[in-house]
């Protein structure tokens, strides 16, 4: 009778200090985020998943570098080694920086103007079979660029431009993408408008003559 009393007692007093038990302590973060506007409390979470990943790729990057610290014969205290090798991969790579400069550049010449066409849609637009516009293509009377193994891709801008290929000719020597920036990019020279434009209000003559100039500049 004893036992069963304290086995009664013991389970009472467990519920008991189970049920005055402190509740864990809310996150202040969540609890200033559910403050937030639902705009607001987007964004929050979004830095909050970015901060917590780019901590996570720190702590990988550490964690590296620690192994390979231990797979070598380093005079070096650990910290300081560690320290060095930081800065080693924090410092940027001007190669690769100057590379995605121009994949960013050669995505906006891309989307320019309407875009680019396949050579199946320039085919229909044309009225040519395919071997006729790889033709006109390998002739330069068609401007077509290459990105990222896509095959050829063919700016919109350039059908319906009078004059357009003689433009192209005059810029023969030069790759296809200089001739891309060549018609895209906006110059002082025509007050801040590009040589496409130009080409488009009718003057021809003008834009010949800067194609020319542009083309002895870059043989210098």
């Amino acid at each position: 009778m004893i036992h069963r009393l304290t086995r009664v007692g013991l389970k009472r007093n467990k519920n008991m200090s189970s049920a005055f038990t402190k509740p864990p302590k809310a996150d202040p973060v969540n609890l200033w985020i559910d403050t937030l506007s639902p705009a607001q409390q987007e964004t929050s979470q979004a830095l909050r998943r970015s901060s917590e990943a780019k901590l996570q790729t720190t702590l990988n990057l550490i964690l590296n570098l620690l192994r390979e610290y231990l797979k070598t014969e380093c005079p070096e205290p650990l910290t300081r080694w560690l320290g060095k090798r930081l800065l080693m991969n924090a410092a940027p790579d001007p190669k690769e920086a100057a590379y995605a400069r121009g994949e960013q550049v050669k995505r906006e010449l891309i989307a320019e103007e309407g875009g680019c066409w396949s050579a199946a849609e320039v085919a229909e637009y044309l009225g040519l079979t395919r071997q006729g516009v790889d033709k006109r293509r390998a002739q330069g009377k068609i401007l077509a660029i290459t990105h990222h193994k896509r095959g050829y891709l063919y700016p919109k801008w350039q059908f319906d431009v009078p004059g357009i290929e003689l433009v192209f000719t005059a810029l023969s020597d030069e790759d296809d993408w200089t001739k891309m920036l060549f018609m895209l990019g906006k110059t002082p020279r025509f007050e801040g408008k590009s040589p496409l434009q130009k080409l488009r209000e009718g003057h021809l003559t003008e834009i010949l003559q800067f194609a020319q100039q542009w083309g002895e500049t870059a043989a210098t």
